[in-house]
């Protein structure tokens, strides 16, 4: 074995079993330089975790290549990896072979911001139970794409092209069976959207039907007043069954929505908690 050989070159003449952890390996560019090349050889792989390897971003193409022919992935791991916002795109692309995905953890990549936009790839992932985009720098349009897709005719599939008229918002997730397994979902640590599109995001989470954990606290540095988005969550609160936990950290509530979170602990009698940043 060539001492100057690529490190996953090396690694993929062993057996590697379903799980492949390369979590903070300090990969360089000349690792990466065929990851696609050793994805092909690991079809029965169900667990990959590049998490922490910043200089893998400029292999995209040729991992995203790589994933299609792992059609039993399960999880996918590329925490802090320095994403950009083509990566992200080229990754879209793989997700539609990625039927068995469970896991999506996207999260520290803000150099991602708005890698989401117009990227259907993500609403193929039927049995998506867990999606972290924690501190994603996520834009407005990056949350539109999130909460709002359809199947077109012929059965490919599409994201939903309105913006700004919420009376053209008829289809959901959970009708065309997209996210709609999603269990865990966090958004926190994205201060860069605004109140509308938190409406938005609120008006469409009741779809998630199966949602037990949503977290959208805010980075440590930040305290925001909730804006008229915290009655749409509590709204859609109401039609999610399965949730416990709504993480909602350096959020404030004014002494209205204080009452309104009164008003409705006493009347669902819920065992939701709302960890916010308090009242004021």
């Amino acid at each position: 074995m060539e001492e100057n050989e690529p490190f996953l070159q090396k690694l993929g003449k062993n057996p590697v079993d379903k799980c492949l952890d390369l979590n903070n390996c300090r990969l360089t560019t000349a690792d990466v330089r065929e990851p696609g090349q050793l994805l092909l050889r690991l079809q029965n792989l169900e667990v990959l975790d590049l998490s922490i390897n910043r200089n893998i971003d400029g292999s995209l193409n040729s991992i995203a290549q790589g994933l299609k022919s792992t059609l039993n992935l399960k999880v996918l791991k590329l925490h802090s990896c320095g994403l950009s916002q083509k990566s992200v795109k080229l990754l879209d692309a793989a997700f539609r072979y990625l039927c068995e995905q469970r896991t999506l953890d996207l999260s520290c990549n803000k150099e991602r911001s708005g890698g989401f936009e117009d990227s259907p790839g993500l609403a193929t992932l039927k049995h998506l139970g867990g999606l972290n985009l924690h501190q994603c720098s996520l834009t407005a349009d990056d949350m539109v794409s999130l909460s709002r897709y359809r199947r077109a005719e012929g059965g490919l599939l599409e994201p939903w092209h309105v913006f700004a008229n919420l009376a053209n918002l008829r289809s959901s997730v959970i009708q065309t069976g997209h996210l709609a397994r999603l269990r865990k979902l966090d958004l926190s640590y994205n201060d860069s959207i605004c109140d509308a599109e938190w409406t938005i995001f609120c008006q469409n989470l009741w779809l998630l039907k199966e949602l037990t954990e949503l977290d959208i606290s805010l980075q440590p540095s930040a305290f925001w007043e909730c804006g008229q988005w915290f009655r749409h969550l509590l709204c859609a609160v109401t039609k999610l069954p399965e949730i416990t936990e709504i993480g909602m950290k350096r959020w404030v509530l004014p002494a209205s929505q204080e009452e309104e979170l009164e008003s409705f602990d006493q009347d669902h009698r819920s065992s939701i908690h709302f960890d916010h940043g308090g009242f004021q």
